[in-house]
């Protein structure tokens, strides 16, 4: 029997600062079938009486939502991480309009986590959040000024999510992809080992270097079994280097 694949997707709100907006996004993701909400540092009382007016009907999920301290963490147990942005064109990294991510990300959410991170209400998702995410979604709007208030924006995203399951066939994807978690701990082990072979990071900031093979690596559904032959090629490289440098 086939998956529901919104259980598997995760809504990530980076910094909210109302509790009616989190209310808010409870009651429609409860509307649409989703059920996993993340919040990242709000900046307000996350469970607060603001919050419970605006989570009318979802107050369970509400009280289920889980806190954290930073996003990698927040999805650490996700296998895509998708970032929404009005302005997808300044970055460099496959972009979705709310109606087109359904067909795109739903097969992948029949055996991985997928999250969808929400920016801050004032300024949305910084650059540096932005480097952490596999693909973008934005919502077109004719409007000069094309943003939505945050409630509203996961509620267009829902509903489409929820619409695709109906209007789309869901093909069935089993393949279990590494995760957030896994491939960040692979991704620096790989630093630690380019510093033993004496390589140099432009500027200094390893972080850039990391951003570029985060997304060079899920440009490919990078899979499990994968990553581990990652691992014996670069213990092997090290293996090297160890007895290079004992010579």
């Amino acid at each position: 029997m086939q998956k529901n694949p919104l259980q598997n997707i995760a809504i990530v709100l980076v910094s909210p600062q109302t509790g009616g907006n989190i209310g808010s996004v409870a009651r429609a993701m409860t509307n649409m079938s989703l059920s996993d909400l993340r919040i990242v540092q709000p900046r307000v009382d996350p469970f607060g009486e603001d919050a419970q007016k605006l989570a009318h009907g979802s107050l369970e999920l509400l009280q289920k939502a889980k806190i954290y301290a930073t996003i990698q963490e927040s999805v650490g147990n996700c296998a895509f991480v998708l970032g929404t942005s009005h302005k997808p064109m300044r970055y460099k990294r496959p972009s979705y309009t709310a109606r087109e991510i359904g067909p795109k990300i739903l097969p992948y959410c029949q055996e991985n986590t997928v999250a969808i991170l929400f920016g801050r209400e004032d300024h949305g998702l910084s650059n540096e959040e932005i480097e952490l995410c596999t693909w973008l979604i934005n919502i077109p709007s004719p409007c000069a000024y094309p943003t939505l208030n945050l409630a509203q924006a996961v509620m267009v995203i829902c509903y489409e999510l929820y619409m695709s399951t109906y209007s789309h066939t869901i093909k069935e994807n089993n393949c279990k992809l590494v995760t957030f978690q896994d491939l960040d701990k692979y991704l620096w082990s790989l630093h630690e080992l380019l510093l033993q072979s004496g390589f140099q990071y432009k500027n200094d900031r390893p972080e850039l270097f990391i951003g570029i093979l985060r997304r060079l690596f899920t440009k490919k559904d990078l899979e499990e079994h994968e990553l581990r032959v990652l691992y014996k090629l670069s213990n092997q490289f090290r293996m090297i280097i160890e007895n290079h440098f004992k010579q």
